[in-house]
């Protein structure tokens, strides 16, 4: 563990009913842990995943195409050190039924905007599923890089469709456009 934080490998092989049935381990990973790395294979999957207790404790409100509202965010430091993984707790509500199963990004870029690091994924439920007023919480953790300069840089977030790299675009609560990603909150690295 870096920095005093316990990482998990999770091996998913098979059929997940096999051994993970009811899905409590995916129910406890999902509300425990925050998402670093998952990589998929033709009969299974490893992810890495961050123990941490980041609560989405800031209100904020964004919207995201027509369908999907940012409401609250949490991240486990605003000050980072090269190595370090930053947590982040994404609170949604749906604003209408999808019909398409977007990917969340998060990002951590500087003014260029270069990317410096980045962990995207879907969210712990398909949008497919959403229903409208629903809410749903997302972790992820994004592994600083070791080699990162130290600086100011941009944690940013945003949607997409995975099967056309199309992007959401972003709205603030009085409807005005802020392009297709929402820089949420700035990152030190020291």
């Amino acid at each position: 563990a870096m920095s005093g934080q316990s990482r998990l490998w999770l091996v998913e092989f098979g059929n997940a009913r096999d051994w993970d049935f009811g899905g409590h381990l995916t129910e406890w990973m999902n509300t425990h842990t925050f998402r670093a790395y998952r990589g998929t294979f033709i009969d299974g999957a490893l992810s890495l995943h961050i123990v941490g207790q980041t609560a989405p404790d800031h209100s904020i409100d964004f919207r995201f195409g027509d369908s999907i509202q940012l409401v609250g965010y949490g991240v486990s430091s605003e000050i980072v050190s090269p190595g370090d993984a930053v947590q982040i707790t994404l609170k949604w509500k749906a604003l209408a039924a999808m019909s398409v199963n977007y990917t969340i990004f998060t990002h951590i870029v500087d003014v260029q905007p270069h990317l410096w690091a980045q962990m995207d994924g879907p969210p712990g439920d398909p949008t497919t599923l959403w229903e409208t007023g629903d809410t749903s919480i997302d972790r992820f953790a994004i592994l600083i890089d070791p080699s990162i300069p130290s600086g100011l840089y941009w944690l940013e977030v945003g949607w997409y469709d995975p099967a056309t790299g199309t992007r959401l675009q972003v709205y603030d609560s009085s409807n005005n456009s802020q392009g297709d990603h929402l820089l949420l909150i700035q990152i030190e690295v020291r």
